[in-house]
């Protein structure tokens, strides 16, 4: 306790404050006047600091142990960030071969992230994918192709409003239809798949029987788009040249 005159400092040894026959009591690394808390303005940053990583620590516990989705099976690092599901597939370009190994290890249903569910089952699928089925789409969609600020999203793929989503499906669904694709790009369609089939034979035949049939169909699909498109193939197919993964990254 102190009084008179004096200089009073946090214990990082900034001023707080100078007093005059004033009456203040030393409160650990900073000072009580008249029955004031008073920490220097460095303390005031470290404070906030911790309430700050205190309170994502709580928020993690919470989703921890207090998540709807914990009975679904899954990773443990599942339960409390998406961090490692984003290294895999951002960094080390594996999305697709991990949540499959997932799937070997937990089951046609798992939790993949605090928030994120995978199924594999055809039933699973048809029920999340199916019109009207009430799953709508993340707002990782938003972050997909050119979108602006404040704007709508450039295309189908990206439209998270499902109203705003079944208006541009209704102006493309002729196009689309199962009729005409039949008859505008049927052709087209099987002379890429029967040329994947033959990459596939080839390569088991160079591999002991060994394929990767993803890559084949990857190739494949990415060849039928970009001709449906822009009216020319990537011509993956022809090349072979796709990078999918790095087999270099481990959880």
């Amino acid at each position: 306790m102190i009084s008179g005159r004096h200089t009073v400092a946090c214990i990082c040894r900034h001023v707080v404050a100078d007093l005059d026959n004033s009456l203040a009591i030393g409160v650990g690394s900073s000072v009580l006047l008249a029955g004031a808390y008073y920490p220097c303005r460095c303390c005031t940053q470290s404070i906030a600091r911790d309430i700050t990583r205190h309170a994502h620590l709580l928020q993690l516990l919470q989703r921890y142990l207090n998540s709807p989705l914990n009975g679904i099976p899954g990773p443990w690092w599942a339960r409390l960030s998406a961090i490692p599901l984003f290294y895999k597939s951002a960094v080390c370009r594996q999305q697709a071969q991990t949540i499959e190994d997932l799937h070997k290890q937990y089951g046609p249903i798992v939790r993949i992230a605090p928030g994120e569910v995978a199924v594999s089952s055809q039933a699973s699928f048809k029920a999340v994918h199916k019109i009207g089925s009430g799953f709508t789409k993340s707002v990782w969609y938003g972050f997909i192709g050119p979108t602006e600020k404040n704007h709508g999203p450039a295309g189908m793929f990206q439209e998270l409003d499902p109203h705003r989503h079944a208006q541009t499906r209704k102006m493309f669904s002729r196009g689309f239809s199962t009729a005409n694709l039949r008859v505008e790009w049927e052709d087209m369609v099987r002379s890429k798949v029967v040329k994947a089939v033959k990459g596939i034979a080839a390569e088991a035949d160079r591999a002991n029987g060994l394929a990767d049939v993803r890559r084949w169909w990857t190739l494949m699909a990415s060849d039928v788009v970009s001709e449906v498109a822009f009216g020319e193939a990537l011509g993956g197919l022809d090349t072979q040249e796709v990078q999918l993964s790095s087999d270099s990254c481990t959880i």
